[in-house]
């Protein structure tokens, strides 16, 4: 695996192909598995993986349902723990054993429940402004565009759409960031038509959830007392709470917390300081 940016396809128990990109050679240190959120695709990981694949292997993956990973027509299989089972296929694979998770939101839940399953196997997880337990406004703020956004026909409408939903929790950015982040969310599936590089069946079930009735995994958090962990936290989020990461950090005395300023839902993972932080971690746990 010499080639940075190399594709994988896997194709899992029930059929449904399974994209991941391979950063760097697989080594003899953990690799670096990346997941992303809801309505995210590995492209959000590309800046990161390349900075962080010098000595080790990383990689970044699709969930089924978006990017170039296969969807399913009956949405029955959007589910955490069928994500959890698609990543362990590919792993197993791509003959890759011992890994640090890097979960953003979603990808930071499916991090838990494979650690929590296979815990011998995970070295360390960055949970990306997410933890055992979400809160209500967030959850209703996601769910209010999550698969209902409309096609456009130019990207410039594009960036227009995606400033409207996420503007005030990403602060102060360029227009050069701006366009770089519109290309790593949308895709264009045909000549003006510019859309989410998802399936809008991923959330199926989120309009029937309570946003006063949010269920926690603290069970799951706890089964996590022996490996590393390492929050970072959009200071301006609405999904992740302060009060949260404290529950966090009695029951895990080791959990590292870094506060990523000027965002909310979520750090991009490009800020200098959620970079240093995701750094120094790799080279404390493996």
């Amino acid at each position: 695996m010499t080639d940075v940016g190399r594709e994988l396809r896997v194709a899992v128990a029930d059929g449904t192909i399974i994209f991941a990109r391979s950063y760097g050679d697989l080594t003899d240190r953990p690799t670096v598995v990346c997941l992303p959120g809801l309505t995210r695709n590995s492209r959000d990981f590309n800046l990161l993986a390349m900075a962080s694949c010098g000595d080790r292997q990383v990689l970044a993956v699709d969930l089924r349902g978006r990017g170039e990973s296969g969807n399913d027509a009956t949405r029955a299989s959007y589910r955490p723990d069928v994500y959890a089972e698609d990543v362990r296929s590919v792993l197993d694979a791509a003959g890759i054993g011992q890994v640090v998770f890097i979960g953003t939101s979603l990808g930071g839940l499916v991090s838990m429940l494979f650690a929590a399953a296979t815990p011998g196997r995970v070295s360390g997880i960055v949970l990306n402004d997410v933890g055992p337990k979400l809160e209500g406004a967030g959850i209703s703020r996601i769910g209010a565009y999550a698969g209902k956004l409309p096609s456009v026909s130019t990207w410039d409408d594009a960036i227009a759409q995606l400033q409207s939903i996420s503007g005030p929790l990403v602060g102060t950015i360029d227009d050069t960031e701006w366009r770089r982040l519109v290309h790593q969310q949308y895709r264009e599936f045909a000549p003006g038509d510019i859309r989410p590089d998802h399936d809008p069946g991923i959330v199926v079930g989120m309009d029937a959830v309570d946003p006063d009735d949010i269920p926690t995994t603290w069970p799951v958090f706890d089964a996590l007392d022996s490996i590393p962990i390492l929050v970072l936290r959009g200071a301006l989020s609405d999904l992740l709470a302060e009060s949260t990461v404290d529950e966090m950090q009695r029951r895990h005395p080791d959990l590292e917390v870094v506060t990523v300023a000027d965002r909310g839902h979520v750090p991009t993972l490009d800020e200098p300081e959620s970079r240093a932080a995701i750094a120094a971690f790799l080279a404390a746990v493996s």
